[in-house]
């Protein structure tokens, strides 16, 4: 994988306000990340 400005942009928010979650009953790995709606606009658009 070559690492760009927008993979390095994903693992550092994964890193400081997210997570990666596993569903045991659904064998499905999810990832969620949270946010100031407000602060960081640019995300939630």
């Amino acid at each position: 994988m070559i690492m760009n400005e927008r993979i390095a942009e994903l693992i550092g928010a994964i890193i400081g306000d997210g997570c990666i979650r596993y569903k045991l009953n659904m064998h499905q790995y999810y990832i969620e990340i949270v946010g100031d709606r407000i602060k960081e606009r640019e995300y939630y658009m």
